[in-house]
């Protein structure tokens, strides 16, 4: 069962997953040719679902369905700053919990 932006658990399966070594750059999955089949649904769901869940928390909803809208080449614009630098900031907020 995929994991829920509500699942108590969700970032600490990230956190273990990151450091673990087992999480993947959130590059190989936010772009126009992801392919959910390529990755284990116990590493991208909790990953995703974290990274999600941050965003909203972070810079509100209507920015993540305006990217939801507009696709990974939106990130930028709608949140000031690019993909991997987001990344950066979610695992700095999830690694310090």
């Amino acid at each position: 069962m995929a994991a829920s932006l509500t699942e108590p658990n969700l970032d600490a399966k990230a956190h273990d997953l990151i450091a673990a070594g087992k999480a993947r750059p959130l590059e190989d999955m936010v772009n126009s040719w992801w392919n959910a089949s390529l990755y284990p649904s116990t590493v991208i769901y909790p990953e995703l679902g974290s990274f999600v869940k941050y965003l909203r928390h972070t810079y509100g909803i209507e920015r993540v369905r305006a990217v939801w809208r507009g696709g990974a080449a939106a990130i930028p614009r709608t949140f000031g700053k690019p993909l991997d630098r987001l990344e950066r900031d979610w695992r700095a907020v999830l690694m310090r919990n």
